[in-house]
């Protein structure tokens, strides 16, 4: 499989991929290879602080549909057992990493501020990742409709927008980047 995107390509192999992990052969997929993703959205409100929407999004990487689910309280906040039963997935598959658009300084500190208790996993922010790709856009944010669920969503297809975007790069290119990268940098 490594040979076959080295040679190939990861654009060239995706649709493979995805065809392969949708059998039984799925299982001789190394979990590295398609990193499952935990996909976290929440909407808090500005004057109060509650949590009034929460959502979660389960994707095989850049692969397939993300499943979604998500809570939306009635009234006042949602509870924090409502938020935790949504990462119970995560918290069984220690392959999965956490995503979310600005979750390092948003999403995750209010969370735990609550008291959710949070797997621990690897985090990607795609708002991070944005400002990295195309650092002389306006904006970076979601282009989604400001629900909990329409912005897992929306946070799926920007990166698969970015990873479109990496795509495109020659790889010498990037080497010569990551070469004036510090070996304690988080692009290592």
């Amino acid at each position: 499989l490594c040979d076959l995107v080295r040679e190939d390509g990861w654009a060239d192999t995706q649709p493979i991929f995805s065809t392969l992990l949708r059998t039984r052969l799925s299982t001789w997929v190394p979990d590295w290879m398609v990193p499952r993703l935990c996909v976290i959205d929440i909407e808090r409100d500005p004057r109060s602080g509650h949590i009034h929407e929460v959502a979660v999004g389960y994707s095989a990487g850049l692969m397939g549909e993300t499943e979604v689910s998500g809570v939306v309280a009635s009234e006042g906040t949602v509870s924090i057992t409502q938020i935790e039963a949504l990462f119970r997935r995560a918290d069984a598959d220690p392959a999965s990493w956490l995503m979310g658009h600005n979750a390092i300084r948003f999403d995750l500190p209010i969370l735990k501020e609550c008291g959710v208790m949070l797997p621990s996993r690897p985090v990607i922010d795609t708002l991070e990742l944005s400002l990295l790709t195309s650092p002389m856009q306006a904006r970076h944010a979601l282009a989604g409709d400001h629900s909990a669920e329409g912005d897992v969503r929306a946070c799926v297809r920007l990166l698969r927008s970015i990873d479109d975007k990496w795509l495109e790069i020659d790889p010498k290119e990037i080497s010569a980047h990551l070469r004036w990268q510090k070996p304690d940098s988080s692009l290592w």
